[in-house]
């Protein structure tokens, strides 16, 4: 879906002129314009592109909760630098939005998280649901990123394990056997 001489820019999907490939506007998203040109139709940031993926939320969503929330966390009420906050949603059906967390409170149970699940922030302004779909992509992300640290884990105890002290020891004995031999 290339034109000639454009590289890899993708042409609109129908024909027609780049120019004419028009993209959503967000009145909310500070990343919507100008949106780069290797994004696709049918989102106006990368960002856009990510939460509707993987939660079938918009970006315009996000921000809305960004600002009821004053970009403050939704558990501890940190306000932080950067727009570091993420989209925290229950793992059980009905799959509810529960708000934006940072990443500390997205990891740590704390009374304050607790008092957070029980009334979240994204409650007050409308019940935001994450489909089944988008729930099942984001539990199978969730499951290979555990994959690949396990097995990263288990190929680092591997390299330091009983074949490296086994080697080792064998190396000592052959030295002091050289060495009884060559003193005797």
């Amino acid at each position: 879906m290339t034109a000639s001489g454009d590289g890899l820019r993708p042409t609109p999907p129908y024909g027609g002129d780049k120019d004419a490939w028009t993209r959503p506007s967000s009145p909310l998203c500070p990343h919507s314009d100008p949106p780069p040109d290797w994004l696709f139709w049918g989102y106006h940031c990368t960002q856009d592109a990510h939460l509707r993926r993987m939660y079938g939320v918009t970006c315009d969503t996000y921000w809305q909760m960004f600002k009821a929330q004053d970009g403050r966390c939704g558990a501890c009420g940190k306000r932080q630098q950067k727009p570091a906050l993420v989209l925290d949603h229950d793992h059980d059906p009905p799959y509810e939005v529960r708000g934006l967390l940072c990443a500390h409170c997205n990891r740590a149970l704390t009374e304050a998280l607790v008092r957070y699940v029980m009334d979240p922030p994204a409650r007050r302004i409308g019940p935001f649901l994450v489909p089944p779909e988008r729930a099942k992509v984001a539990e199978e992300h969730r499951e290979d990123v555990r994959r690949r640290a396990k097995a990263k884990r288990t190929k680092s105890r591997t390299n330091n394990g009983p074949d490296q002290t086994s080697d080792f020891h064998a190396r000592t004995r052959a030295a002091l056997e050289a060495t009884k031999q060559g003193g005797a």
